[in-house]
């Protein structure tokens, strides 16, 4: 079963790759305190997951961002304690095709969102949710670093390979807001506090 669905990702990523000549994004750097709007992407492993990215999702939303969520399932049962909300999608294995890519109607609106930034929670050995990092139109994208292979992210966070959703999403906070980006209309501007 490995090799074929070995086979069918080989597939999937040839198709990714003639597809990522498509995307055209601009690309802004942007901290997590200044980001308005966000996506978030993750895999539903198990209910405290779900709770933690809940978690999260709320601390933004709270702050007046606008969050939309993106999960991965790995069963064609949507979990019992999974409780849909307007801002959640959950992809199920009913909604990949033959090579993991989604096909679900709601893939194709995230994509398009051209979010501050996007936050990739999930592992880049995931294909699915690989597939939607490396296609999203997010002017800022951040996710986690496993190796040396090319991602698609403009930010790493180099992490232990088997972190919880919960470490992962401290690091993306402590990371994303000590970050400062100097605009170039900040970079134009002469110092005028230097004593000349």
């Amino acid at each position: 079963m490995d090799f074929l669905n070995n086979i069918r990702i080989y597939f999937g990523k040839r198709f990714l790759r003639t597809e990522l000549t498509k995307v055209t994004r601009r690309k802004m750097p942007v901290n997590l305190k200044n980001a308005h709007n966000i996506g978030i992407i993750y895999f539903l492993n198990s209910e405290d997951d779900y709770n933690r990215v809940s978690l999260f999702t709320k601390g933004l939303q709270e702050k007046g961002k606008k969050v939309q969520v993106l999960g991965l399932y790995q069963y064609n049962r949507t979990p019992v304690f999974y409780i849909p909300k307007l801002s959640y999608d959950l992809l199920l294995p009913k909604d990949l095709d033959l090579f993991f890519r989604p096909t679900a109607p709601f893939v194709k609106q995230f994509l398009n969102e051209e979010f501050d930034i996007l936050l990739d929670l999930s592992s880049p050995d995931n294909f699915s949710l690989h597939y939607i990092a490396c296609l999203s139109k997010a002017n800022f994208k951040l996710g986690r670093k496993i190796d040396d292979r090319p991602l698609p992210y403009d930010i790493m966070i180099d992490t232990k390979l088997d972190i919880d959703s919960q470490e992962l999403i401290d690091q993306i906070v402590h990371y994303t807001d000590n970050l400062e980006f100097i605009s170039e209309n900040q970079a134009k501007t002469p110092k005028t506090d230097q004593p000349y």
